[in-house]
C-alpha cells in the first residue's frame, strides 16, 4: 500500500501538527524530554520514577537488565503505544545511544518533516537475514539523531528497489549533539563506504550495492 504525505493546507514542512495519519506526532519523534536526560546524574530508582511520570507507565512494566560485567550499568526498556524505548544508565548517568523502536514503520518523509533535512545518509542493498534487503540511515549530527530503516524482499526483485519518501523507518537512536560523528565507520555502515550528503531529492539517492549479494 502506498502511503501519501499529508500536509496541512497552505503549510510546508517542519510543522508539528502536519503528520501522516496513524503515525506518531513530531513531539514523539523529537523525543525532547528523553534527549534532555543525557549525561544527567540519576539513580536507577530516580530514572524509573522519571520514566513512569513522563510516559505515564506503571513502574512494574519498566524492564531493567543489569550488565553481567558492571554492576553500575543497566539497560532500561519501557513500551508506550507501539513504541519501545531503550536507555542505558552507566555509573549513574544516562548514556548516549538511547532509542525508540516502532512496531509500525514511520515513512522517512515524516522523519524529515519533524526533524528537518538530514545532513547525510547511507543506503545499501545486500543479502541480509536470508532475504534481499534495502537499508537506509539518515544522520542528524547536530541533533545527535540517527534514523534507520530497512525493507526485505524474497524472492529476488526483478530490479534493485528504489528509496522513496514512503520508505519505512523502524528506529530512532539518540545521543548528545555531535555523537553521531563517532558512528560513521561503525556497524551501522559495515561496508566502510562513507556517508553521503543528502541529495535534496529522493530520486538522487545513491544506493551502494554489495558485490557479494546473491544473484
Amino acid at each position: 500500500m502506498v502511503r501519501r504525505l499529508m500536509l496541512c493546507p497552505g503549510m510546508v514542512m517542519l510543522l508539528a501538527g502536519c503528520i501522516f495519519p496513524g503515525q506518531p506526532d513530531c513531539e514523539t519523534i523529537n523525543a525532547s524530554a528523553l534527549r534532555a536526560q543525557f549525561n544527567q546524574e540519576s539513580s536507577l530508582d530516580q530514572f524509573k520514577e522519571w520514566v513512569s511520570h513522563t510516559y505515564h507507565v506503571s513502574p512494574k512494566t519498566i524492564r531493567v537488565i543489569p550488565s553481567i560485567d558492571d554492576k553500575d550499568y543497566w539497560t532500561i526498556y519501557w513500551e508506550v503505544a507501539g513504541r519501545t524505548y531503550e536507555v542505558t544508565l552507566d555509573d549513574g548517568r544516562v548514556g548516549a545511544g538511547a532509542g525508540i523502536s516502532f512496531d509500525r514503520d514511520i515513512p522517512a518523509a515524516q522523519i524529515i518533516l519533524c526533524l528537518g533535512t538530514p545532513a547525510q545518509y547511507y543506503a545499501r542493498y545486500n543479502w541480509d537475514l536470508g532475504q534481499y534487503a534495502l537499508h537506509l540511515t539518515l544522520l542528524y549530527p547536530d541533533q545527535g539523531i540517527l534514523a534507520t530503516g530497512a525493507r526485505y524482499f524474497y524472492p529476488k526483485p526483478e530490479q534493485i528497489p528504489t528509496i522513496e519518501s514512503t520508505f519505512g523507518i523502524y528506529r530512532l537512536t539518540f545521543g548528545p549533539p555531535g555523537w553521531t560523528e563517532q558512528l560513521r565507520q561503525s556497524a551501522l555502515n559495515p561496508s566502510g563506504e562513507p556517508y553521503k550528503p543528502w541529495p535534496g531529492d529522493w530520486k538522487n539517492i545513491v544506493i551502494d550495492i554489495d558485490p557479494n549479494v546473491r544473484r
